[in-house]
């Protein structure tokens, strides 16, 4: 639950910093802010943060002697929003439909569980799920623990990873439906017998938040400069302290009492970000279940506060997609005294390894007629931070991409697909600009598609925020161009130089579209016969021949469950 102290602390900040150096260079004597209705869901309680400027500015107005005027917005009503990225699923789905006819391509569309597929496929899928099955019932070893499991999330799909545990007799069970429909409501807190075990009651939390907010060391910890924005944050402490805690230790006593009955020796989930999976994690514990995270996107190679302040934290044991990642989580965390670390243990990714083999078996392709660059984006912030400090400013990046599709006008010989962030809550202006400015051969894909479906369209990726979409691009023999700007992005050492052998990787915006102007007045974006795959080895799959269903196996057998590594 650390993680989204992090996140309002990082967004707070920012917005304090860009604040500053605002009033710090216009110095302005009247200031017109208006106030946004903006609600958050974390952890089944909603969080108001369109009024977070409006806060800063009240902090700052006795220093820089400004008036402020301060208008709140009436929330639009639901069917007059317009928010692209956030729409009815049918709708979403039914857009990508329509592309892939107008397009003559085969894609899988993936929104949450809705899959079209062939039918044909689905049956022999179910048809071989059966027989697999059978053959696990004939077979089973009641000697083996009983390993549960958690929710998939991004590249991390658990059953790929465990399925070697059934085949050899073990049991593996998914709890993910007992933790998502394990509901706390305000008066099971109240009624609970369980926090007040602890000396947790809503007078206790009350009194020990009154306490603690009025103190000067804690308002020590909220001071950028001479600034004290303490006021801005303490109602999401309060919040987290006085509600978010007390339902996270109600669900783990609801959860634990469920699972109590599996008689399980490992929990293995890719996330631990909601009130219920961290109900889950504490359930576990207290049953004395050893609990194993598992990377799910990229975050293995540059610094991001997911990795300090959610993925690696309260679970004994994590398995990360490389030895690089591993090492570099252990540089992350070697100075720090947090006791509850997870031992990272590289098995690989089933996913990127099939997107891998899949990509090299494919015959060489000499491309010197076909011109089709896809161009993966990121998000644009809202009002809170994702990565923490690790995101573009909007303006700046609206002005990069603006400055890609100029270059990309000028050679209309070349298709430019653009593959949209899934869930972007900012409408991408580059849409407009495109549409105001006549640029035809600028195409947007749909956004709840997933990348690889692109791949053998493309002849040319380009990445500007290189992070999990730059593990699937490696795995192909394709050409590269991926930027990092490092005032945002804090790439690794290691992984830098090892990127640099198999992409054009620029760290400054000259260098990127020179990069890019370069390839465009090239006839020739051939694959590479024998494309340097150190880096995806390190960061993606755990070498060319690494088998993750068996390592998982081995280390689950060797490791978690017998306690063979030491901390």
């Amino acid at each position: 639950m650390s993680f989204i102290l992090k996140l309002f602390f990082d967004s707070i900040l920012y917005k304090l910093y860009l604040l500053k150096s605002i009033l710090d260079e216009l110095v302005p004597s009247k200031i017109i802010c208006f106030i946004e209705p903006e609600e958050r869901e974390f952890y089944n309680h909603n969080f108001e943060i369109g009024d977070i400027i409006p806060k800063i500015l009240q902090i700052l107005k006795n220093r820089y002697k400004y008036e402020l005027i301060t208008y709140k917005i009436n929330e639009l009503k639901e069917d007059s929003r317009k928010e692209p990225y956030v729409n009815n699923r049918w709708e979403s789905i039914k857009q990508s439909i329509i592309f892939m006819l107008k397009n003559k391509i085969e894609v899988s569309v993936q929104d949450h569980d809705v899959n079209l597929r062939n039918v044909g496929i689905v049956m022999v899928g179910v048809l071989k799920k059966i027989v697999l099955y059978t053959k696990y019932r004939l077979n089973k070893n009641p000697k083996l623990c009983t390993i549960v499991i958690g929710r998939n999330n991004t590249l991390a799909r658990i059953l790929l990873y465990v399925s070697g545990w059934g085949k050899i007799g073990g049991t593996v069970k998914s709890i993910a439906r007992i933790v998502d429909n394990c509901k706390v409501i305000p008066t099971e807190i109240e009624n609970s017998t369980l926090p007040a075990k602890f000396g947790i009651t809503k007078r206790t939390l009350k009194d020990f938040w009154k306490k603690l907010s009025s103190s000067q060391s804690f308002k020590n910890y909220f001071y950028s400069g001479e600034v004290d924005f303490s006021s801005v944050i303490s109602p999401y402490l309060e919040k987290y302290i006085c509600s978010i805690f007390p339902t996270c230790v109600v669900a783990g006593g609801k959860i634990e009492r469920e699972l109590s009955g599996y008689k399980a020796s490992v929990y293995i989930t890719p996330t631990i970000d909601t009130t219920y999976e961290i109900a889950a994690v504490l359930a576990c514990k207290r049953l004395g279940i050893k609990v194993c995270s598992v990377q799910h996107g990229s975050m293995g190679y540059f610094k991001t506060p997911i990795i300090k302040y959610m993925d690696y934290i309260g679970t004994d044991y994590t398995f990360t997609y490389g030895s690089g990642v591993a090492d570099f989580f252990l540089q992350e965390f070697k100075d720090n005294s947090m006791v509850d670390i997870a031992v990272p243990i590289p098995v690989g990714n089933p996913i990127l390894k099939e997107l891998f083999v899949k990509c090299r078996r494919k015959p060489l392709r000499s491309n010197k007629l076909r011109r089709q660059a896809l161009y993966v984006d990121t998000h644009f912030i809202s009002n809170l931070f994702y990565f923490g400090w690790n995101c573009y400013p909007n303006i700046w990046y609206s002005r990069l991409q603006r400055r890609l599709v100029d270059v990309f006008k000028g050679f209309q010989n070349i298709k430019l697909y653009i593959k949209p962030y899934p869930s972007q809550l900012i409408e991408n202006p580059l849409i407009k600009y495109i549409n105001d400015n006549d640029i035809n051969n600028v195409i947007f894909l749909p956004h709840n598609v997933d990348m690889v479906e692109f791949i053998d369209m493309t002849d040319l990726f380009i990445i500007d925020f290189p992070t999990t979409s730059l593990l699937k691009m490696v795995c192909s023999r394709k050409p590269i161009i991926a930027y990092y700007n490092p005032d945002y992005f804090k790439l690794s050492l290691e992984a830098r130089k090892l990127l640099e052998k198999r992409a054009e990787l620029c760290n400054t915006e000259d260098g990127y579209f020179t990069t890019i102007e370069k390839y465009c007045k090239d006839l020739d974006w051939s694959e590479s016969e024998n494309p340097d795959d150190e880096f995806l080895f390190r960061y993606g799959i755990c070498g060319e021949n690494i088998d993750t269903e068996k390592m998982v196996v081995d280390r689950l057998a060797d490791t978690i469950i017998n306690q063979g590594v030491s901390r």
